[in-house]
């Protein structure tokens, strides 16, 4: 797969509906130690309101973590492929956005089934596209619309927006031999919102892959913090002990790293945010 972010491309319709085709309603009744959802099993799936689907979603990811896979967390998996062409279609708020790739990151810890042929293909060209949408778009920059800013003054979190999460996405999920192509086209996006924003996320990305691989560089004062990627996928794990090493080892596997950062190091626009 050829896959490029190009800004201001707007949400692929023939994927989104090959995703809906594929997954129909389960018969069973969703049911979480919240309760049921009885408008899932009456409504149709368009107009589910956004705050069922967070709940849902929140819900669900929090038992299949306690309990793993089981027969229920099965039937939640059906429910969310069901589901997913809505939380696609509202994929411009950005807290849906996180628990939808939170959700993906919980049930393929590794890497992105071929649940239909081709559907790998639609989930990039639409959930991972996100960000390019022409509503984060605007005179050849990122929008000013958005929080872009994912670092929290208040707190010593970063949040999560729509920029990181999808850059996460792809990194995590794209296969190493696409993420050449994928960090060529980072390097084609002009704009100088686009390169902070960007050059913010890579900085701190490059710091958080150090301390895994070095954790004896950063004293607990300036540890970089997980929620670069997302916050509710990685529970705000500790940095300590078997939590952290838990952490380490499911986050992003060596071979896609390697090709991440050697294609980086190809374009001088982009290394030298790494200097900064």
């Amino acid at each position: 797969m050829d896959f490029r972010w190009q800004p201001n491309i707007s949400l692929d319709q023939e994927a989104l509906q090959r995703i809906a085709s594929a997954f129909s309603k389960p018969a069973e009744v969703v049911k979480t130690y919240r309760g049921v959802f009885d408008s899932f099993n009456t409504d149709p799936r368009e107009t589910i309101s956004e705050c069922e689907c967070h709940e849902f979603l929140h819900h669900t990811m929090l038992q299949i973590k306690i309990y793993g896979k089981t027969s229920i967390s099965l039937q939640y998996e059906a429910w969310f492929y069901y589901l997913l062409p809505k939380f696609i279609r509202e994929r411009s708020n950005w807290y849906l956005l996180e628990k939808t790739v939170s959700f993906l990151l919980i049930v393929h810890p590794q890497f992105i089934p071929e649940l239909y042929v081709g559907f790998r293909h639609d989930l990039f060209y639409t959930l991972g596209n996100t960000i390019m949408n022409p509503d984060c778009w605007r005179d050849g920059d990122l929008s000013q619309n958005h929080n872009w800013f994912f670092y929290d003054e208040i707190t010593p979190y970063e949040q999560s927006s729509t920029l990181n999460i999808c850059l996460f996405f792809c990194l995590k999920y794209l296969r190493s031999k696409e993420l050449e192509a994928w960090v060529d086209s980072l390097a084609d996006i002009e704009g100088s919102r686009w390169g902070l924003q960007f050059g913010k996320w890579l900085q701190r990305f490059h710091k958080l892959i150090q301390y895994i691989e070095n954790p004896s560089l950063y004293p607990p004062s300036v540890r970089p913090n997980p929620s670069i990627s997302t916050q509710i996928s990685l529970n705000r794990l500790g940095w300590a002990g078997s939590e952290f090493q838990k952490f380490a080892d499911g986050y992003i596997n060596d071979e896609n790293l390697n090709s991440f950062w050697q294609s980086v190091h190809k374009h001088p626009k982009l290394k030298a945010f790494l200097k900064t």
